[in-house]
């Protein structure tokens, strides 16, 4: 059934399921619409709600159109369509959820006409090339990155700080004579200090070193995959 929506202009025609309770009104000088479902259980719900928001400066609206599930989190079968509707300074993007997660089996999760693309599923940010898998095998998500000792850690950074010592170059740039006699603490293995980690969109895991004591100015970082192999490391001056 087609619904009239205050921002049909901005975000197209609103087709949702029959006999939905309507309800619609003005808030912050925006109008708003709520469509509710009753499922086959009587148990009414919030099924899509439009609304619009003005950006910080004012100088643009961001109009949204969101599908919820009967827990209240953005939900829509990808068949039918985005669960997020954005129409924003940029334009029009399409967001899909499942249950309350990023997920698209059949295409970005994330994608607008200046070309933007992410792909997730579960809520997990992928590459293409490894969403292209995942879907093939199933959907299923990789196994998540084995970790790595700290010992391990800590003996690559000191040699990437001995490798800076004798070039006198970190990540390509030159160090000033002065501070060359720093790269002596670079160069120890106790020197470096776990400083966390960061989930990398690949399903790798990026671990992050700090060395003491030169202040938060030299770190190591250190890129692994799910395998636990290390696939890149590189000191970088903070």
């Amino acid at each position: 059934m087609r619904y009239e929506s205050p921002y049909e202009k901005e975000l197209g025609e609103l087709i949702a399921p029959d006999n939905c309770r309507i309800e619609s009104g003005e808030e912050n000088e925006n109008p708003f619409l709520k469509l509710f479902y009753k499922t086959s259980k009587g148990e009414e719900y919030l099924l899509v709600k439009e609304d619009a928001s003005w950006s910080l400066d004012d100088s643009y609206r961001i109009c949204d159109r969101k599908w919820y599930n009967v827990r209240g989190n953005l939900h829509r079968d990808e068949k039918d369509g985005p669960a997020l509707i954005r129409d924003g300074w940029c334009g029009i993007s399409y967001h899909f959820y499942k249950n309350g997660k990023m997920h698209r089996e059949s295409g970005p999760a994330i994608w607008d006409a200046h070309g933007l693309c992410v792909y997730e599923l579960e809520g997990k940010e992928l590459s293409k090339e490894l969403w292209q898998t995942c879907v093939a095998n199933g959907g299923k998500l990789p196994d998540k990155p084995k970790k790595v000792e700290l010992k391990k850690l800590k003996e690559i950074a000191a040699q990437l700080g001995e490798q800076a010592r004798q070039s006198g170059m970190i990540n390509g740039y030159k160090i000033e004579e002065e501070e060359l006699p720093q790269l002596d603490y670079a160069s120890k293995v106790s020197s470096w200090k776990s400083h966390g980690t960061m989930d990398q969109p690949n399903c790798m895991i990026e671990y992050c070193l700090n060395c003491e004591p030169l202040d938060d100015t030299l770190r190591c970082y250190v890129l692994v995959d799910s395998s636990g192999n290390i696939c890149n490391s590189y000191l970088q001056i903070e």
